[in-house]
Formats: C-alpha cells, structure tokens, sequence
C-alpha cells in the first residue's frame, strides 16, 4: 500500500536532507551582495516547482513551474496580471486608444508607441534602452531560430528606435494584442549587450548558451544569486528593479519532479508555495485535508478536449457535425469531472473558464451537451449505421463503427480522460482503440497532424490561442507540417471570424465576434469540450498578497514583487 503523505512529511520533517535538495548555506550577518546570502534577519520563502528550467529565454515552453520562474527573474514592457489585464514593468505606460500610444488609421494600418521608464536596467547595471527590445524582436522574427513565434509578427511591418528610451512599432494591420508585444507570452526583451555577439557568431547555437539559464540576466525583481543544477536555485531581491526593491529579500526555488514529494514538502513546512503545474488534482485534495498552515486553491484555468480530425478521417463520418454531437451526448462529463478531477472543476462548456471576466457576457452564445446516451443512439442510427443484438453500430455494409483516441502517455490526467471516454463510447455502440502517444513521438507534428481519429489534450482558456486556428497555421502536406499539432480546422467562415476578432480593436464589437466564434466552436464541434482541468496551488498563511490566477496566460508569481510575509 503506498505509504500516506502524513507518514511521508513526519519522516521527511525528521531529516537534515527535504526533497532530495541541497540546503542553502546559513545566512550571514552581512548585507547582501552578488553571490553573498542575505542577513540572518531576512525575509525569505521557499517555493517548489516540478521542472528545472532549461531555458529562461523560452519561458519554459513545455516545462512545468518554468514559466513561474522566469516572471521572477524577469521583466517585459508590460506582465500580464490576475485578470489578464496588462500591468506595467519596463513601459511608462501601456498603449491605448485613449493616451494616444495606441494609433488606428483610416487604412487599418496602426502604430504602437513603447516609453520605457526611466532608470529601467538590467540586473548587471547596464542600462536597459530600446535596443535591448529591438534585438528581441530581431531574434523572435528570424527564421533560423526555434522560438515559438506569435501570429502577431506577421503583422509588424516595421520596429523604430529612434530614441534609446522610446520603440515604435508600425502594423500592417489591426491586431488586439498589441499592447502585449513585448511581454512573456510574445517575447521578452533581451540583453543585447551580453547576446548579440553569440547571435550573429553562432546561431545554431544561440538558444543554448548558460546565459538563458544558470547564467542568466533578467530585468525581473529577483537575480539569480545560485544554481545548483538538478536540485534549486537561490534568487536574492534586485535593488535596481525599475519598479522597487522586492519586498523579500530571498526566494529559494526547488526542482522537484513529483508531485508526490511537493506534498510532502509542504506537510513538513519545508516549501512554502507551489508555482506553476506539477500537483494533481488528488494530491492537491489530500494536502488541503491535511495541511493547517496554509491554503490550496484550484483555479480553473485550462480545459481538455478533444481535437476531432478533420483533413481525410477515418471513418469519415467523424468530419459530419452530427456524429461528433452524437458522441457529446454519449459522455456524462459531469461523472467524469467528479471522478476524475474530484469535483473541484465542472465539465468544460467552451474556450473560456468560468471565472474568465468575458465569460458572463457570451455563455448564451454557448452549445451545451447534457449527457443523454439514448439521444446519441438515435442520431447515430439516423447516420444510416445500424445497431446489431450485442449493441455494437455497423455500416449498411456491415463494417464495425469504430474510432481512435489518443493522448500523450505521460500525462496521467489525459489518459484517465481518455479511457473513460472510450469506455462512455462503447456503451453507445462506437467501438473505440485508444492509444497513448509515447514520449519520443509527442514532438512527431507528421504523426500527430495525421492521426485519423481524435486527440485528448489540454489547453489554456484563452481566446488568444484562436490564432493556432487560423487555415495559415493548420499543419498539413501543402507547408510541410508547419503549424500547431492539435487544431486541424479548414473552415473559411471560421477563419474570418478568427481573423475578424483579431483586428476588431473596441471592445464592444470584439466581445460579439468572440461570441460568434464561440457558438461556431460549440454547434461545430470544432473541439469537443471534456471537463475544465486546474493548476493547484499551495499558498502558505505566512506570504501575503498571492492571488489567485484566472487565466493561464497569468503565472502565479506575475506580482512577486509585492509579496511580504506575516512575521
């Protein structure tokens, strides 16, 4: 019988070595320096995350807690905040239609104006000026880089810096997020005075050096002060922050790797936060039933589904609409949300989460799907498919119905969902072969864009992912499968809207598009929505001012500046 998280922490609580990490030095009495720990009266928390980050200049692209890591060494023009309004760092402001920075003209052309705050530097005390933003947006834009790169470039027709304080940026066309261009989600800005040489001398090699890791040097609140790799990172307050010294002096980040270990990390009082995905649901639960010293919120800012495929599937009938909600009224969601995510989320009704600050405004735009199995059989025998005495559909020429599922064999939740799913969808008479896509496969965009069925997966409730829906982005053999693995959706009346939502700048007018882009994704079935998936996060009663994220285009330490402790 696996051994309790209560039995864990006691034994852990009794032992010189937490987590496998190694323990930082004792504090000294002196003041702080580069290199040197803080004072033994210091404020200091330890923070958890699952993975080691390998690439700070990434945000940790398919790392768990990486992107949380990189909002506390660094800093863009603008963060992202709780309800996924832009916040100042580096910019003086953030351009609007309404300060003038923000400029439509009659063409549709527009031009962003950035001033950056005066006294912004980097955290070796070079001055941080318009250069530094210039060359992120060289690298992001050049083609022999591996850098995931925004639809939005495409629209940037040219970036100015004709002042060392001041960028500007002239666009083809409307975009909405403009006014994010150079934050985490885009591109951070870069340290040209420590970068630019490797990049024009060594680009095949430019996304490896230690300057995007052990080496790195951020604009952020915290500088990294030690790295020891595989075990934590010790990251001191930066007195040069352009918006004010941190309100703590250290944070200690541990790599953990397990979930499992977090927990028990937490019981023992050894960790004091968890940032960034790396708890399950049912850990999360054990430790809010038994940790007293602190909270666990559940916030639900992701969702799974299921990508239908819809270039060449196989069976066909997966491409017809009606089939695919007969499959939605073939699935208790709400069982399957109580049992696999314990009830803490409901089941998924479109691309927005519920606490999302557009959602009120366009749920009635929504097509719901109530779990009805006997409904599912009648539209699937209305397809022509008949139903034989051991309940299995067949073909009029007697061909079993039958569908695959996959998903990616290392993420436990995905697979659970699959295989209830598939469960579900033999009781309906649909035979189904799930499979699960092993790890060295998961980067095959050839092997995923193919698929002839369905893929579970999870995604961030952000409408700013439609852009991965656009025709110029589905992967297929006509631009050697470049695109993204999931959406696979040819629909011109799709793509306009999509593309219309993008270049509507008043709010008004983007909150109706969006609610017509969201009934065409619920009555298309363009994605089959399963249950809402969570970020658990353990928030010790000692640190204050964490706030619960809404999105999961917001990490959980987007105002670490800000944080303070009780005592």
């Amino acid at each position: 019988m696996r051994q309790s998280f209560k039995a864990i922490a006691l034994f852990l609580a009794g032992t010189a070595l937490i987590g496998g990490c190694t323990p930082t030095q004792p504090a000294s009495s002196t003041a702080s320096g580069p290199g040197q720990p803080v004072s033994a009266a210091a404020k200091r928390i330890t923070v958890a995350i699952f993975d080691e980050p390998k690439n700070i200049l990434l945000g940790g692209l398919g790392q768990r807690g990486a992107k949380e890591f990189q909002d506390l060494v660094h800093a863009g023009l603008i963060q992202i905040g709780a309800d996924g309004d832009p916040i100042l760092q580096l910019a003086e402001a953030v351009p609007s239609l309404e300060n003038g920075l923000w400029e439509v003209f009659p063409d549709g052309r527009m031009r962003t104006t950035w001033k950056i705050q005066p006294g912004a530097r980097w955290q070796d005390g070079t001055p941080f000026t318009a250069a530094d933003v210039l060359f992120a947006a060289q690298v992001v834009r050049d083609e022999d880089i591996s850098i995931r790169k925004s639809p939005g470039y495409a629209s940037i027709e040219r970036i100015e810096a004709n002042d060392p304080g001041v960028v500007t940026v002239d666009w083809k066309g409307p975009f909405i997020q403009a006014d994010a261009l150079f934050s985490r989600d885009l591109i951070y800005p870069l340290p040209r005075h420590l970068a630019e040489a490797a990049y024009q001398g060594n680009k095949a090699n430019f996304l490896d050096m230690t300057l995007w890791n052990t080496d790195f040097v951020g604009a952020g609140p915290f500088r990294i002060r030690q790295w020891e790799p595989g075990s934590h990172a010790v990251l001191a307050a930066f007195d040069g922050y352009v918006l004010g010294r941190p309100k703590l002096d250290e944070i200690e980040v541990r790599f953990m790797g397990d979930g499992n270990l977090m927990v028990s990390n937490v019981l023992a009082g050894a960790v004091e936060l968890t940032a960034g995905r790396g708890l399950s649901i049912s850990q999360a639960a054990e430790l809010a039933n038994q940790w007293k010293g602190g909270r666990v919120e559940n916030p639900a800012v992701a969702w799974i589904l299921m990508h239908p495929q819809f270039i060449d599937p196989d069976p066909p009938v997966i491409g017809d609409a009606q089939f695919r909600k007969a499959l939605m009224y073939g699935m208790d969601r709400q069982a399957m949300a109580d049992t696999i995510q314990l009830g803490l989320v409901g089941p998924a009704q479109t691309w927005l989460g519920p606490t999302d600050p557009r959602f009120d405004a366009v749920k009635s735009s929504f097509v719901s799907y109530e779990y009805d199995p006997a409904r599912a059989v009648q539209m699937i025998s209305a397809l022509g498919y008949s139903r034989g005495s051991e309940g299995a559909f067949r073909s009029a020429a007697g061909q079993p119905l039958a569908v695959e599922i996959r998903t990616g064999a290392g993420t436990e939740l995905h697979v659970s969902a699959m295989l209830s799913i598939a469960d579900y969808w033999q009781k309906a008479g649909v035979a189904v072969t799930t499979v699960a896509i092993p790890p060295q496969r998961s980067s095959d965009i050839v092997y995923r864009a193919t698929r002839p069925g369905f893929e579970v997966s999870r995604q961030p409730t952000d409408p700013g992912n439609l852009a991965l829906f656009r025709i110029t982005n589905v992967p297929r053999a006509e631009n050697n499968f470049r695109g993204a693995t999931g959406p696979n959706y040819l629909n011109r009346e799709f793509d306009d809207l999509v593309g219309r939502y993008f270049a509507t700048i008043p709010q008004p007018e983007r909150t109706q598009l969006l609610a017509q882009i969201l009934h065409h994704v619920s009555d298309q079935l363009v994605m089959l929505p399963i249950f809402y998936d969570t970020e658990p996060a353990a928030v010790s009663s000692r640190i204050l001012s964490v706030l619960t994220k809404k999105l999961d285009v917001t990490a959980i330490t987007w105002n670490a500046a800000q944080w303070d402790l009780t005592r």
